[in-house]
Order: C-alpha cells, then structure tokens, then sequence
C-alpha cells in the first residue's frame, strides 16, 4: 500500500533523519524555531522554581502545587518537542499532554483549597460569601435555570474529585495505547472496534470532569476574587479547548483530503501529529510564559498583616458575626471562629 493513504501508524519509527529525507533543510528550519521555544519557557520555568524556593509561604501548603504548576509549561514543551523530532510518537505524546493538563487541573484545585488551609473552612467561606453550586457552568449551560444549592463539604468534595479522576481516566488511555501498540494489535478503521472502545468510552468521562473543573473555577473566582493566581485556572481550561479543537480541526483537514502526505517517510497521520504538535508548541510558549509569571507574582490587592486582604476579611466578617452573636446565647460555635481566626483570607506567596 502507498505510505500516502495509511490509515494507521506503521511500527517504524520516524525520527530526525526520516523527517530530513522527507522534508530537506525545511525540517533544519522547524528545530531552529522549536529551539527558540523551547529554550525560553524552560528559563522562565527554573527562574520560577528558584524564586519560590527563597519565598517564605504564608501557610505551607502553597508551595507544592505552585511548584507543579511552574513545572506544567516546561512539560508540556518538552513533550511537543519530542512529538516534533520523533513524529511517529504522535498518538503517545497527544495522551500524556492530555494528563499533564489533568494534573495541572489537580494542582490548581489544591492551591485554591491551601489557601484556606483546608476544605472545611473553604465551604465556611462560601457560604459566609453566599457562594452557590453553579449547575449551570459550561458545557452544560441549559442548566442556569436549575436549582443552584448552597456550597456543602460533599458537594465541594465530589466537584474536586472529578479532575483527579480525569488523570486516572489519561493514565488509562495512555496504558492501553501502550499495550495495543507492544502486542501489534492490529488498527481497524471503523469507529467502533476493540482498538477504539477505549478511546469512544473517555469521551463522556472527560466532558463530566471538565464540567466540574469548570464549576470549580466559578467558585475560585468568587472567594479569591482579588488574587492574581485566580487566572491560572482559566490558562489551563483555555489549553484544554486549544488542543482539543486542534483534534477535532485535523479531522477535517484530513477528512476532506486538505492535507496530504510527504514522501518517502512521513505518511498522512504523521503528518498530522508532526503539525499538532508545532501547533501546541506555539501555544504552549505564548499561553506558558505568563502562566509561568502569574504562578511566581503577588496579589493584585495589597494583603494586611496576617495574609488576609481587606476585601476578604469584611466579608467574612460580616457573614459569620451573625452565627457568632447566635453562639454567644446558645454556646460559642468552633467552626465559625476558625473562619474568623484561622486566617482564612485569600493568601499568596
């Protein structure tokens, strides 16, 4: 069969000398510019670590998931950049950026609960801020007329989970890609097939796990509303969307014969993964950079002494004196003089 109409990967491995041969001094072209990529967000990315290594916390917790999300541009460049000088491992490196979003996703859950200190007094917050359960978040619009609850441990706790189960649900795929590509299963080119079944299946896990990120998001914007890092979230989501449209947009290029493929080695779906990955490359500096950035500043808001913004602590005050004056008749209430004591305003390093 003609290497141009493959329908599936062959078990070759392409790598620099195979795209040279294919493409000539244009590849020589493609590594320089990878290079000017490549070099900076990994610059910006250790310049970050250090700057918060010498950073004293406010609460111990922060440093962490800050750190993994310093860490996430610099992964996901890597792995384009292994995608672009060895194409044939396209399909791989397409699943682990898709984790790496997902553990980012996870981290940036863990920042927002570390600014509070821990979950309990994070749903104090909410509910002193009357912050509800925004049902209706994108992609499930159609339910803005429902019912929105208060903010409760278990529902706070089932939004949070839905993003770590989003890099199980990765690590899955990624495995059985694996396997099937060790045993030489053979690829059908039907939409249902034992080798796709896999792939159909995270479809509607991914879209319930985006849809809690994107409730989590909605929450996080009400209770650090004056935090700089309250953007990361949104960085992450937007990357999300960029490289899932980049899929969905290949399969038109390739389903109405756009694109071809470029002799002797390159076959169509190498192409294709060879262009993806140029593509995130691109987005991953330009979106990577001040991500890094937003990862490393200060607040936007001034904080007083003791970590809590001005704007923070009026509210919370003024939520919780009530149930306060409630307790001083019926007994002093220990949950909600830790929402005013325990330094639960929004808190940066």
């Amino acid at each position: 069969m003609d290497s141009c109409n493959l329908t599936q990967h062959d078990s070759s491995i392409v790598g620099p000398v195979q795209v040279f041969e294919s493409m000539s001094h244009w590849s020589t072209a493609v590594y320089i510019i990878l290079g000017l990529h490549l070099l900076p967000v990994w610059a910006a990315a250790i310049s970050g670590l250090l700057h918060l290594r010498q950073t004293t916390p406010q609460r111990p917790g922060l440093l962490p998931p800050l750190a993994w999300l310093v860490s996430v541009p610099p992964a996901l460049m890597s792995l384009a950049t292994v995608g672009i000088v060895v194409p044939s491992t396209g399909p791989f490196v397409e699943i682990l950026l898709e984790v790496v979003l997902a553990v980012a996703m996870v981290c940036f859950v863990k920042y927002v609960v570390a600014i509070f200190g821990k979950e309990d007094v994070l749903v104090d917050v909410c509910n002193a801020k009357k912050v509800v359960l925004p049902l209706g978040a994108p992609p499930f619009c159609f339910l803005q007329g429902c019912h929105k609850p208060p903010i409760s441990y278990r529902n706070l706790a089932l939004v949070t989970f839905f993003p770590k189960l989003l890099v199980v649900v990765k690590l899955v795929v990624f495995v059985v890609e694996v396997i099937l590509t060790v045993l030489q299963v053979e690829r059908t080119n039907g939409f249902l097939g034992l080798d796709t079944i896999h792939l159909i299946l995270q479809l509607p896990i991914g879209l319930l796990c985006m849809y809690f990120y994107t409730m989590f998001l909605f929450i996080a914007m009400q209770i650090i509303g004056d935090n700089s890092k309250r953007f990361l979230g949104f960085v992450i989501l937007l990357l999300v969307v960029f490289f899932d449209c980049l899929r969905i947009f290949f399969i038109f290029l390739t389903g109405t014969g756009m694109l071809t493929c470029v002799p002797p080695h390159l076959t169509l779906l190498i192409v294709v993964d060879f262009l993806k990955n140029i593509i995130k490359g691109f987005l991953t500096t330009f979106c990577g950079l001040p991500f890094i950035q937003l990862c490393v500043s200060s607040p936007l808001v001034p904080l007083k002494e003791g970590g809590e913004s001005q704007e923070s602590i009026m509210a919370v005050e003024g939520g919780a004196g009530a149930d306060q004056e409630g307790s001083s008749q019926g007994g002093d209430n220990p949950r909600k003089r830790s929402v005013l004591h325990s330094s639960s305003g929004p808190r940066s390093v």
